[in-house]
């Protein structure tokens, strides 16, 4: 990761929710045993929250959207975090470059970790911009091992279903 990126992480450590969320993220790439247990936290965590475009974590994510786009990811756990927020925030809170990155992120590629793409899918859909490629992602998704990523494809395929 750049020199940066890394600092503008560090900044946000002062924001002690968007920093939590980082944290628990960072740890879950890095210890497979904590990684669902992290992630059941920031899901919760960001059930309850309210983000708005002027947010910190909003900021956050879309600086960390364009380091992506500039070639510098290291952390695929980052990146979906990173979409999470975005699926969270809305057709509110993307501009128009979230939307252009948030659909290469449904080209990434990662044995270990594919759930960014599953992510960006949900962002991009629950901000209503559903194309083909974003169904094709959900669909992948929609028989996952996990749950609850199998659940949330199934439901926004079936938004897609019933307004067709």
């Amino acid at each position: 990761m750049n020199e940066s990126m890394n600092n503008f992480i560090e900044n946000q450590k002062t924001d002690l929710n968007i920093g939590h969320l980082i944290e628990l993220a960072r740890e879950a790439g890095v210890d497979e045993d904590k990684a669902d247990k992290n992630w059941g936290q920031i899901d919760e965590m960001l059930q309850k929250a309210e983000i708005s475009k002027d947010s910190t974590s909003i900021q956050w994510a879309g600086k960390y959207l364009t380091t992506y786009k500039e070639g510098n990811l290291i952390d695929a756990d980052l990146l979906d975090l990173a979409a999470s927020l975005f699926e969270i925030g809305g057709s509110d809170v993307l501009t128009g470059q979230d939307i252009a990155v948030l659909t290469e992120v449904l080209d990434y590629q990662n044995k270990e970790n594919p759930y960014p793409r599953f992510r960006a899918a949900c962002a991009l859909a629950n901000a209503g911009h559903m194309s083909k490629k974003v169904e094709g992602v959900l669909k992948e998704f929609s028989n996952d091992v996990d749950q609850d990523v199998s659940s949330i494809a199934n439901e926004y395929l079936g938004d897609v279903n019933h307004s067709a």
